[in-house]
């Protein structure tokens, strides 16, 4: 990792940190993107190694890749690489705001479960 990637890496730690980075989900799965004035920026968690490691891509204006670099643990710091993946990952997705409506669903007196029929909406749900 080059100087200016690791300077880059501690800042998008630090914007993150302090909720002043608005990343955004993309299609594909574990991969985040943050857009900038001219160039975004996308994060992928890679998780099937011994160590996880996060994967960042710089993109230009037509869309090109022009660096990418892996970060590992010993590139953050004291921080967790993966506590790191997963506040950007559960502000984008919203978890928390998830969390709290299926609670406060679960709390109230109402029928719970959509139209009442006796069939899950979804047959993709496994216990």
């Amino acid at each position: 990792m080059t100087p200016e990637q690791k300077d880059i890496l501690l800042k998008l730690k630090d914007k993150t940190k302090q909720g002043k980075a608005a990343w955004k989900e993309t299609s594909v799965d574990n991969k985040f993107v943050l857009d900038l004035e001219k160039y975004s920026i996308s994060m992928q968690l890679y998780s099937g190694t011994a160590l996880p490691q996060l994967y960042f891509e710089i993109i230009n204006p037509k869309g090109k890749r022009i660096e990418s670099f892996f970060a590992k643990q010993e590139d953050f710091g004291e921080d967790d690489i993966q506590s790191f993946f997963k506040l950007v990952r559960r502000r984008v997705l919203r978890v928390d705001e998830a969390l709290k409506d299926i609670l406060h669903e679960l709390d109230s007196e109402d029928v719970v479960g959509g139209d009442g029929l006796t069939e899950p909406r979804h047959d993709s749900i496994n216990f």
